[in-house]
């Protein structure tokens, strides 16, 4: 069956493609000088059932009435809200306006008034997106759950507004921005604009620049927080905590951090010395999983909170290469550490701030980098072996 070229519905949470498609319509259907006349808004970002019904009313009126002259009209409900997971889709009033809309784009192959819908997320299992599916210009912009499919949509992004740009760069200063900046579009778009303003005439975007420049975002923060734990710098692992609790993070969120992060070295501890992480990709910068016995199959996939399995893949290089420089007496030391700064914390009148400061130099001081165990399962291996 053949699309309606007049209704068009624009969704996902991917906020920058869906404006930026928004816009492209809005310019091909009705250009700006013409927008006083043609262009008909009605607002979609509503939270009861009443002002849905009326909103829908409105578009519905709006589209069956002609425009001006003879003019084409279009009607933009815009920033949809109730088309998710929205109590007003079980009334019955709703439901009826709903049919009807639906009924219009069913027939709108052709007339004097066009429907745009951008909505930032849509139940597809409802009747009216089955209906728009069917007849309209569906265009979905949705970054996807899965980190390695997440980490490969940003890098389309980013390629795509380096581009736009007339910039250039490498694979490895991509992936540099994109774990600074993190997967998000709107923010990946303000990054590159300000290395455009930056670099002036040149198109090389180089990973000087990218450090000077690209503002790290709260998650590339703590992951910022956790390598120099990791890489038992203390004195950038002081400058970093102090920037994230004046950046408002509390101390007890930040020791559920850094636990969550020392039980990932403990569990990539094990995983390289039982060779079930290798070395992923030429450079080698990536690790991938081996094939697993059934029962360790079951417990990272059901008795786990994440699978460790679907995380970023630089990221699994960065903790495996981590964990394989650190002992298991280290890692089992610092836990221990770490639940004793939690005890501590609810106790006497230290500020929480301070125990974290002196949890870390329990964990990186001098006193702390003494020599490690040597047991085959304690012991700092080579490297990881190679996929």
């Amino acid at each position: 069956m053949a699309k309606a070229e007049n209704v068009r519905l624009i969704f996902g949470d991917d906020d920058y493609r869906v404006q930026e498609a928004v816009h492209d319509t809005l310019q091909e259907w009705v250009p700006p000088e013409q927008r006083a006349m043609g262009l008909e808004t009605v607002a979609g970002a509503l939270d009861n059932s009443d002002a849905v019904r009326e909103a829908l009313d409105q578009c519905l009126e709006a589209l069956l009435t002609p425009a001006f002259f003879g003019a084409v009209k279009t009607v933009w409900l815009r920033d949809v809200t109730f088309l998710g997971k929205h109590p007003s889709l079980g009334v019955d009033s709703v439901k009826k306006k709903l049919r009807r809309l639906a009924e219009w784009i069913a027939e709108a192959k052709d007339g004097n008034a066009r429907l745009l819908l951008s909505a930032s997320g849509i139940d597809k299992r409802t009747a009216f997106f089955l209906a728009c599916k069917k007849t309209a210009d569906v265009r979905e912009y949705t970054v996807p759950s899965r980190p390695r499919d997440a980490d490969k949509y940003a890098q389309q992004q980013l390629t795509a507004l380096l581009r736009q740009r007339n910039l250039r760069a490498t694979s490895p200063v991509m992936n540099l921005i994109i774990e600074r900046a993190g997967v998000d579009t709107w923010q990946l778009s303000n990054e590159v604009e300000k290395l455009r303003a930056y670099l002036g005439q040149e198109s090389a975007v180089t990973a000087d620049a990218v450090n000077d420049l690209v503002s790290a975002s709260r998650q590339s923060i703590i992951w910022e927080f956790t390598d120099t734990i990791g890489s038992r710098d203390l004195a950038a692992a002081l400058r970093v905590l102090r920037q994230l609790l004046f950046q408002k993070e509390t101390p007890v969120r930040l020791l559920g951090m850094l636990d969550g992060f020392i039980r990932e070295l403990i569990l990539y501890r094990h995983a390289v010395h039982r060779r079930w992480v290798r070395r992923g990709g030429s450079g080698g910068g990536t690790a991938v999983w081996a094939d697993l016995p059934p029962e360790v199959e079951q417990v990272l996939g059901e008795c786990m909170d994440r699978d460790p399995r679907k995380a970023n893949p630089y990221r699994m290089g960065v903790l495996a290469r981590t964990a394989a420089s650190i002992s298991m007496a280290r890692l089992l030391q610092w836990r221990e550490l770490i639940v004793q700064t939690y005890q501590r914390m609810f106790s006497g009148n230290i500020p929480p701030e301070q125990h974290l400061e002196l949890l870390l130099l329990r964990m990186l001081g001098s006193a702390a980098s003494g020599p490690q165990t040597n047991r085959p399962d304690a012991a700092s291996p080579h490297g990881m072996p190679h996929a």
